[in-house]
């Protein structure tokens, strides 16, 4: 029943343009990370510069039961940023920018960004 449902998400997308994204190409497996595991992912950002390079840095380990682990579990998680320090930020596009499907992601940024992750607070939280 579950591959059913992602096959039937995983078409409608591809009607819609939507499907697939930078990054992931299989819905099923993708949705996989969320439904076959326990826990859920915790991500945490910071911005970082080294060796004259800026970079926005965005990392998950598992968080189960008021209890933050390792990084052996990983999910694909979809990532919306902007930078505040812009005025031409388009919030209304909730398209992922990047997808977390590893234990970190990188993504460049000047010394003067200011970055929002998960823009429109699109996502679950508890």
């Amino acid at each position: 029943v579950e591959d059913d449902l992602f096959m039937y998400l995983e078409a409608a997308g591809l009607v819609d343009g939507k499907w697939p994204q930078d990054g992931v190409e299989d819905l099923a497996q993708t949705m996989k990370t969320w439904t076959q595991q326990a826990g859920l992912p915790l991500v945490t950002v910071k911005k970082i510069t080294e060796n004259g390079k800026t970079m926005v840095v965005a990392s998950q380990s598992w968080y189960k039961d008021g209890t933050i682990g390792s990084t052996d579990q990983l999910w694909d998680i979809p990532i919306t940023i902007v930078d505040l320090a812009k005025d031409d930020n388009d919030w209304d596009d909730a398209t992922p920018d990047v997808w977390l499907t590893d234990v970190t992601v990188e993504l460049p940024a000047t010394e003067d960004t200011t970055p929002l992750l998960n823009k429109k607070a699109m996502g679950y939280y508890r």
